[in-house]
């Protein structure tokens, strides 16, 4: 399928035709996936992370410019994928534990052994209601109330706005919040 193919087979997609995005999908996906996983060496997560870029290049085929190839484009989509893949892992292997936090906030302080009993139960409580929360609301938490990165940093790692990346952190912090009034019961 050469590139003019491609883009017709490509315009068939955006405009309701999705059976029309299956040959791009057999000619791209061997080099795609080699691609991404070159980046996350999983393979298991490269499959993954290559379906969900053919997916996202089906929803936004309609946003398709023709600046550039369609190969380029849906690499660009995939090359995303794979380092927000990446992002993600670093967040969970470098993020603190929740007993390290409250520690560090001051809820350590404590001499007293109900106190301290009482500390790891909140302690857990909290570990639990983060991890009830979905991957997106949970990753904004840890940049920047965990992690502490500057709103502009935590925007330009999810690839938001500063507006964007503020309105979901009021919302992730009203999930957290009902989540742990829900767990206090």
């Amino acid at each position: 399928m050469n590139e003019q193919e491609m883009k017709i087979a490509f315009a068939e997609t955006a405009q309701g035709n999705t059976n029309a995005f299956s040959p791009i999908a057999r000619q791209l996906r061997p080099a795609i996936t080699r691609f991404v996983l070159s980046i996350v060496k999983d393979e298991e997560a490269a499959k993954d992370l290559v379906q969900d870029a053919f997916i996202r290049a089906i929803e936004k085929a309609a946003s398709f410019r023709g600046d550039s190839s369609v190969k380029t484009w849906i690499f660009t989509i995939a090359r995303n994928f794979a380092y927000a893949h990446l992002r993600r892992r670093k967040l969970q292997e470098r993020s603190v534990s929740t007993l390290e936090l409250a520690m560090g906030a001051g809820w350590g302080s404590y001499s007293d052994p109900e106190k301290i009993a009482s500390l790891k139960e909140e302690t857990l409580i909290l570990h639990d209601a983060l991890a009830a929360l979905d991957p997106e609301t949970r990753e904004i938490i840890l940049l920047r109330d965990i992690e502490s990165y500057s709103g502009k940093e935590t925007a330009d790692i999810m690839e938001l706005s500063l507006a964007a990346m503020k309105t979901r952190l009021h919302r992730s912090r009203l999930k957290l919040l009902a989540e742990l009034k829900r767990r206090l019961k």
